[in-house]
């Protein structure tokens, strides 16, 4: 066996066992706890639904740190979120989803420490104009690899947005945001996440799988390649996108001036019956990862020596000076009163 097989098989062994190890990971809840203080924060990137997010130095590395106040978790459900949250974002351990370096806590915030993503994320990377077909297939294609490996966790995600996929030096990707993730442990009826991104079961309060992903993925590819919503128009209310949803057909991406098999994987993703999605079909991910859009891409480069892409360095974010720095009048995590209620934090 050569070289390159044996890390092939490797690579689809850890696959095999994925759930297994995600599992143990979770209930070891291992990750490491640090002193915040120890972190140079340098400036201010975004501000998120729950928290906000800092660029931070610590040694010669630089990470993106988190920040979540407590006061906002103030019922046991919120509590035991974002607690879950963490357990998953660190028992998550793959090339293409963020990682959780370790953790912290003052007596009023929370800290996640994680990878730092120098190009920030594909909404911005695609803010100003749609990404030539080729630069897009390589991220669709990491995201196709990073979800096999959150389902293969027994994962279901429900946020894929462009938001949450990191862009890294050499156009590498990464998935963030697990806050919504859980368990497949049958049939889901809750809604979450952006509405621009939902399939029609959740529009229609079905109870539905992880086949959602695949319909966010659909969307996705749309967006990266046109800029345009599939069905209509981002940014619309959660009643029109829904009305749009349920009752258009495919539009935007059938007219552009793009491939015939990157329009047919849309299609077979686009699946408004979620019985006859690609992704949860007979094949599985085979349908989606196989698909002839990525016939010119190699699997083992991909993901042991990805290949030298340039991205234009002016695209790099360094973010926006701090207005409040984030252990302004802070107090250690003993001297709050709570505490226990974070305890698993």
């Amino acid at each position: 066996m050569s070289r390159r097989e044996q890390k092939i098989q490797e690579y689809q062994e850890k696959l095999h066992h994925a759930q297994t190890a995600f599992k143990e990971d979770v209930e070891k809840n291992e990750c490491p706890r640090e002193d915040i203080s120890s972190f140079e924060f340098l400036t201010f990137l975004q501000k998120g639904g729950f928290g906000e997010v800092f660029k931070a130095k610590k040694g010669d590395t630089i990470y993106a740190i988190k920040r979540l106040s407590k006061s906002d978790f103030h019922t046991k459900q919120y509590q035991d979120d974002v607690i879950r949250e963490k357990k998953y974002l660190y028992a998550l351990k793959n090339e293409f989803v963020v990682k959780l370096h370790s953790t912290a806590k003052t007596a009023e915030s929370l800290f996640l420490i994680m990878d730092f993503a120098p190009y920030g994320d594909l909404f911005g990377l695609v803010e100003m104009h749609p990404l030539p077909e080729a630069m897009g297939k390589r991220v669709i294609y990491q995201i196709v690899l990073g979800l096999e490996y959150v389902h293969a966790c027994n994962i279901m995600w429900r946020d894929l947005k462009m938001e949450n996929v990191l862009i890294f030096e050499n156009l590498r990707v990464k998935l963030a945001d697990f806050g919504f993730a859980v368990l497949v442990d049958g049939m889901r009826h809750e809604a979450c996440g952006s509405a621009d991104y939902w399939a029609p079961e959740i529009y229609k309060n079905e109870l539905f799988n992880e086949a959602v992903d695949w319909w966010a993925l659909g969307v996705v590819i749309c967006a990266i390649l046109t800029r345009q919503h599939p069905f209509g128009e981002f940014d619309v209310p959660e009643e029109v996108q829904g009305r749009n949803v349920l009752t258009n057909e495919i539009q935007n991406i059938t007219d552009a001036a793009v491939s015939a098999d990157a329009k047919d994987l849309v299609k077979m993703l686009l699946v408004k019956d979620p019985r006859r999605r690609a992704g949860v079909l007979k094949e599985g991910i085979d349908d989606v990862r196989l698909h002839a859009w990525f016939r010119d891409i190699d699997f083992y480069e991909m993901v042991f020596e990805p290949q030298q892409w340039p991205l234009d360095s002016s695209q790099k974010i360094d973010g926006n000076p701090i207005e409040q720095h984030p252990l302004t009048n802070s107090k250690p995590d003993d001297q709050d009163p709570s505490r226990e209620e974070f305890d698993e934090f």
